[in-house]
């Protein structure tokens, strides 16, 4: 089904003119903390009835959701809408698969709190782990979820967290609706697979490759990958300054950048890419970016509101918002 995005695009826009700009997340940064809740209500419908900062996340989740259900409103194909939404459920199965792997019996039944953004509703996903049988989940699930059900040592939990992690991927590549959809999701696998290989590189979570550990689809292949993995660190780098990438390396990215940096300088490497999708009035990449606004508004409230709550210094807050969205 063809999907007419000029209207959508323009109601997005009109929504983004509202949302609070950078300089409003640098004054939030330097607020007390007892002040820090008015000045979210500017902005943040949420806010307005809490009583309380410590109700954050419950708020900012239903911000996200907010957001997701105006798209879905607006978007009536369902394929679009498993592309933009359906990453979720692969992370939602994965946490009540491993609930129910890890956990008594009582873990089996609550396990961990899905996220509602997916489309598959929590009690489904639930019912399909509990009897091990997929035939209520929607066709873009079956095969992981029989990979899943086929691991049963829990030694194997970071190979089913690879697995899925590159099931999801996949099913987003399959159901792109367009050529620049395509694009910008084999970017976002490009940029997990360069966080996941310096992660790799720098801790002792797996000290020899294995062959789920890469995501397949970006435009770094997986050969690429598997050869800068066996060399130094600083060879990623090197092969980064010729790349797409190359705006990371540009903004410090080195083997001396924190590992805290990382998350924020691939993100702000993603908005680089997208940037000229706001002008894409026909087509999806205005919603996609939209969402990604959404998520990193959310990601840095999260930071600054944590920040105060845990009593950090105004000018640390200020270099986390800095590192996600500079000034």
């Amino acid at each position: 089904m063809s999907v007419d995005y000029t209207y959508i695009v323009a109601r997005l826009n009109a929504i983004e003119a509202s949302m609070p700009e950078e300089n409003w997340f640098d004054r939030l940064a330097g607020m007390k903390a007892e002040s820090i809740l008015s000045s979210l209500k500017e902005y943040f419908r949420g806010f307005e009835n809490a009583e309380s900062i410590y109700q954050f996340e419950k708020i900012l989740e239903a911000e996200k959701l907010e957001s997701f259900d105006l798209v879905s409103k607006l978007i009536s194909s369902p394929d679009v809408l498993i592309f933009l939404r359906g990453g979720y459920d692969f992370d939602n199965l994965l946490s009540l698969w491993k609930a129910n792997l890890l956990g008594g019996e009582n873990e089996r039944q609550e396990g961990e709190a899905p996220v509602p953004f997916g489309l598959v509703y929590t009690e489904i996903l639930r019912e399909a782990v509990n009897s091990e049988t997929s035939t209520n989940l929607p066709f873009y699930m079956k095969e992981i979820f029989g990979k899943l059900s086929g691991i049963t040592d829990k030694s194997q939990i970071l190979m089913a967290q690879s697995l899925c992690k590159s099931a999801k991927w996949q099913c987003l590549l399959d159901m792109a609706p367009s050529t620049y959809a395509r694009f910008i999701t084999g970017c976002r696998i490009d940029l997990e697979n360069i966080k996941s290989l310096i992660r790799v590189k720098r801790t002792d979570l797996r000290k020899t490759e294995q062959d789920y550990i890469w995501i397949d689809g970006g435009e770094i292949d997986v050969l690429t990958l598997e050869r800068l993995f066996k060399e130094p660190e600083d060879e990623l780098y090197s092969y980064l300054n010729t790349s797409r990438y190359s705006w990371l390396t540009a903004h410090g990215l080195d083997s001396e950048t924190a590992l805290w940096k990382i998350d924020p300088l691939i993100l702000r490497q993603l908005f680089n890419i997208m940037f000229d999708s706001r002008y894409r009035y026909f087509d999806i990449g205005p919603v996609i970016y939209h969402l990604e606004i959404i998520e990193r508004n959310i990601t840095l409230l999260r930071s600054v509101i944590t920040g105060k709550i845990n009593r950090l210094p105004d000018d640390d807050i200020l270099e986390m918002v800095e590192n996600i969205m500079p000034s």
